[in-house]
């Protein structure tokens, strides 16, 4: 009984530890429309079970759709992986190159923001 009251208050130790994602993954057969994009959410676009784009809105909040190609064929590409909480991570970093300028990371399902970000490559 001991035992089952420590591994108890360790559990609830570390549910209190996992962060509420930014991001989480939602797996679908058809392109969203832009006005289907709900905030949070990254859409991994499928054709046939291969993923081919992930597609999500800005999340600098301007609401611009973002659709990254998983086309290990393509330039630019990125690649997407999903842990066991449907926290998502992107690979390499997403950059606008118009509009709001937004540069970030996508780790865990957490926006990790460049310094860079909301600038201009040709400001700099």
């Amino acid at each position: 009984m001991k035992a089952l009251r420590k591994y108890v208050a360790w559990l609830v130790r570390e549910a209190r530890s996992i962060v509420r994602p930014d991001l989480v993954l939602h797996s679908t057969e058809r392109q969203p429309a832009p006005q289907e994009l709900k905030s949070g959410v990254v859409y991994v676009v499928q054709g046939g079970g291969t993923p081919k784009w992930a597609v999500m809105r800005c999340p600098c909040g301007c609401g611009e759709k973002l659709q990254l190609s998983l086309n290990p064929t393509r330039r630019p590409r990125w690649t997407v992986h999903r842990d066991r909480l449907r926290r998502v991570s992107l690979q390499p970093s997403v950059r606008q190159t118009a509009g709001c300028f937004a540069h970030f990371w996508v780790r865990r399902g957490t926006i990790e923001w460049c310094g860079d970000s909301g600038s201009s490559p040709i400001e700099r």
